[in-house]
């Protein structure tokens, strides 16, 4: 067979110039995710938003996205495109985490991107190779010691994973900076661009961490086949499965246990028809920071497992063995496809199991967080709380909890269940206690509030707390530069000159539903970008039931009040009278004055 070459002088030229340069890996790379199935968009979108801002003399500003959705592969992008943007010295930041640091060091390298990534350690020891260099660094002082000898007068951009944690500075109102703050700080020059990345950005916005720019932010939107807080935490029908912990913690990890190794069966049996491999899926269990308590996880892990492989252990295997039933029992298409088969698949696969225990003591060890047998659970506290990602995890059991107040940024990050999930959402199980649950809940609708407020109006965002739950801790709040007040949420003030006579006709209207109203409100052109956050907002918690708002009639604010001018005082605009014994969860007024 003769295969003649179809490519043309020009082509070849074309091509070989462009292997024989850094120039074309940022389109390469995005080739390369739709090749394998990834949306690229999404990362091409926020790469362009900020080299832009960067052109236009940005020095210091935010990307935030949603937990898990894909944040190290735009990471890889916008370092790709800074390089060939010119930029000779890219610096990624880690948390201080080996297992952290070896997991987005082996995506980027494996992403072919140019120059290759090296750790900070071994430019220390054999210097800068190439003209252009990205360097990782842990957050750690011994490691930004050394990395601050390499760079400190060199032009450079710092990409900041996980920016919200142990960059900010938790002594900000003490005059004074914190280790990691400090060492970070004083590598940052007119020569300097800071770029943190983040899921939870209003720590770092609270704290002021290196000047971000709040009104320059980089919106990271999730890819098509992302699941997250709308569908955990903000739809009215979940799409998953939620069970309640009781107070006896042993028995439910057994049945958590149970019912993920005869939903990864199902799975494996059901959707991989036709196909000869398995897949392998995993179960995070999150139940405390104590080493001893994750022994004894293990423990129960390895308990239900060995009842499940030894028939002659007796009273165990016949309890493991009714658990089994009880749970397939309760899913009907499982159930349909037969006890005992799934018994029996069980039976021949329950071998390839693993059970990986991730904490302090063993964060050196090399191990992967793509599940590497059929059955895998892994097992940990802080380690596994926040950056690390687990590829097929199939069910979370978290007991988490915190005595006092809850930091949004903390329990966000804790949400190790997000991600690229829909595939098999509908077998995804979350084991949880109902407060707790609720107060997660809560987390993730303030956040919520904060994030699409500030996308719509790119101003300054407002950062919401109540009850037990606090954007950030206290100590990394900056006083001086964050006004703080108790109240509602107010959008900005417009003009009502040519639109109170449509406005009142609308909310005078008995026949229309109260978010029908706020939607034709917004159809008017008054403060829309705040009034469809509000309406999306309220759409998802409030399900079918638009009549679910409070919709007040419009208020007149007498000339000689003190707040006339401003429409806003520190007590609120509502009173008692206009929320209480409504039972409705949202409360919307229109104030105006003379």
């Amino acid at each position: 067979m003769v295969i003649k070459d179809s490519y043309t002088e020009e082509q070849k030229r074309k091509l070989i110039r462009r292997k024989l340069s850094v120039e074309g890996h940022y389109e390469e790379y995005l080739r390369d995710l739709e090749k394998q199935g990834w949306a690229s968009s999404s990362i091409r979108e926020t790469v362009t938003g900020a080299i832009d801002k960067i052109k236009n003399n940005t020095r210091s500003f935010v990307i935030y996205g949603e937990p898990q959705c894909g944040k190290t592969g735009m990471m890889i992008g916008l370092a790709s495109k800074l390089i060939e943007e010119g930029n000779e010295l890219i610096i990624i930041l880690l948390n201080d985490s080996l297992k952290l640091l070896k997991q987005n060091l082996h995506r980027f390298i494996a992403s072919r991107i140019k120059p290759t990534p090296r750790v900070v350690t071994d430019v220390i020891e054999h210097g800068f190779i190439d003209k252009k260099n990205i360097v990782f660094c842990k957050k750690n002082i011994r490691d930004l010691k050394k990395l601050s000898e390499l760079v400190k007068d060199k032009k450079k951009v710092f990409i900041d994973d996980e920016a919200d944690y142990a960059t900010p500075n938790a002594k900000v109102n003490k005059d004074e900076r914190t280790a990691i703050n400090k060492a970070i700080y004083r590598m940052i020059n007119d020569q300097t661009v800071y770029i943190g990345v983040t899921a939870t950005p209003a720590r770092l916005d609270l704290n002021n961490t290196m000047d971000t720019d709040n009104e320059q932010w980089v919106y990271f939107k999730p890819h098509p086949d992302y699941v997250g807080k709308n569908d955990f935490f903000l739809m009215e029908k979940e799409a998953y499965q939620r069970h309640s912990i009781s107070t006896n913690e042993r028995k439910d990890l057994t049945r958590a246990v149970v019912a993920f190794i005869v939903n990864a069966t199902y799975l494996n049996c059901v959707r991989n028809l036709g196909r000869l491999e398995s897949e392998n899926y995993c179960m995070l269990i999150h139940t405390s920071g104590k080493k001893i308590d994750h022994k004894t996880d293990a423990d129960i892990v390895r308990d239900v497992v060995s009842g499940l492989t030894d028939s002659e252990s007796g009273s165990r295997h016949e309890k493991i063995i009714k658990e089994v039933a009880a749970y397939v029992n309760k899913r009907q298409k499982i159930k349909e496809f037969g006890l005992n088969d799934i018994l029996a698949l069980i039976t021949q696969d329950i071998s390839s199991h693993e059970v990986v225990t991730m904490n302090s003591d063993y964060d050196t060890k090399d191990q992967s967080t793509s599940p590497s047998a059929m059955f895998t659970f892994y097992i940990g506290g802080n380690v596994v709380s926040r950056g690390v990602t687990f590829d097929n995890l199939l069910g979370m059991f978290f007991t988490r909890s915190a005595k006092h107040n809850i930091q949004q940024d903390t329990y966000i990050q804790r949400a190790r269940m997000f991600g690229s999930r829909k595939n098999y959402l509908e077998y995804f199980q979350l084991w949880i206690a109902d407060n707790l649950f609720e107060d997660w809940q809560r987390c993730f609708v303030y956040n919520y509030i904060s994030l699409e407020t500030l996308r719509a109006n790119e101003n300054a965002p407002i950062w919401l707390s109540g009850g037990r739950i606090t954007p950030a801790s206290s100590a990394s709040i900056d006083k001086r530069n964050v006004f703080t007040s108790k109240g509602e949420v107010a959008s900005r003030k417009f003009d009502i000159t040519d639109h109170e006579l449509a406005i009142n006709k609308i909310l005078e209207n008995q026949s229309i539903a109260e978010l029908n109203k706020l939607t034709e409100i917004s159809k008017l052109g008054i403060v829309s970008d705040f009034l469809n956050v509000i309406i999306r907002f309220a759409s998802l918690t409030s399900g079918s039931s638009l009549r679910n708002i409070n919709l007040l009639p419009m208020r007149n604010v007498s000339i000689s009040s003190d707040f006339h001018d401003s429409l806003y005082r520190d007590a609120g605009m509502m009173g008692g009278t206009d929320y209480k014994g409504t039972n409705k969860d949202h409360h919307i007024l229109f104030v105006k004055n003379s």
